[in-house]
């Protein structure tokens, strides 16, 4: 179960318990992302965890969005924003974090940040889509648009190098699209 600041294992009986995966029976979103610092006081922060469990392979993927700004208390430091990957495979009991950059820094007013990250599953690939937002802090005025990460879920599961493709500032005839939802 993930929350805003914490994610908890919980038996069948509703009981927090200790697995491979979760050590502790529960940390902080920071410590199981492996993000540095505590949000607002110079870390990284984490925001919107998502958890999507694919019955065919007996995986469960974890994502959250992290990013550090001046704004939001990361002093002297660039606007950068990622999207975390934790791959886990309750068959194995092995985890594979994999982490992918969402500032894209050669857009119109970025580097940007991510917001409102979703997760979806296929037989073929896990998608995380993204909004592109310019950091307003640094004169940007608006969403970008939806960003879409494609990434090969045999790839995933094998926990390996892994192939993605990303499509960014989508629009459908000239329309700008939000909040994309994998499906």
């Amino acid at each position: 179960e993930l929350i805003n600041l914490v994610v908890a294992e919980y038996n069948p009986s509703g009981k927090v318990q200790k697995s491979a995966l979760m050590p502790s029976g529960k940390e902080s979103l920071n410590n199981f992302f492996n993000e540095p610092g505590v949000p607002f006081l110079g870390g990284e922060l984490t925001s919107d965890p998502r958890c999507i469990y694919d019955k065919p392979t007996d995986t469960f993927f974890f994502s959250v969005l992290a990013f550090c700004a001046p704004l939001f208390g990361c002093p002297g430091k660039t606007v950068e924003s990622h999207q975390d990957l934790i791959v886990y495979n309750a068959t194995s009991g092995k985890a594979t974090e994999y982490k992918v950059d969402s500032s894209f820094p050669t857009h119109p007013g970025c580097p940007c940040l991510g917001d409102q990250p979703k997760i979806g599953v296929d037989n073929n690939a896990i998608y995380l889509s993204v909004d592109e937002y310019q950091d307003l802090a640094a004169g940007g005025t608006f969403e970008n648009g939806a960003d879409v990460f494609i990434f090969s879920k045999s790839q995933l599961v094998a926990q390996g190098k892994v192939n993605f493709t990303a499509f960014t500032q989508l629009t459908i005839g000239g329309i700008v699209v939000y909040s994309l939802q994998p499906a």
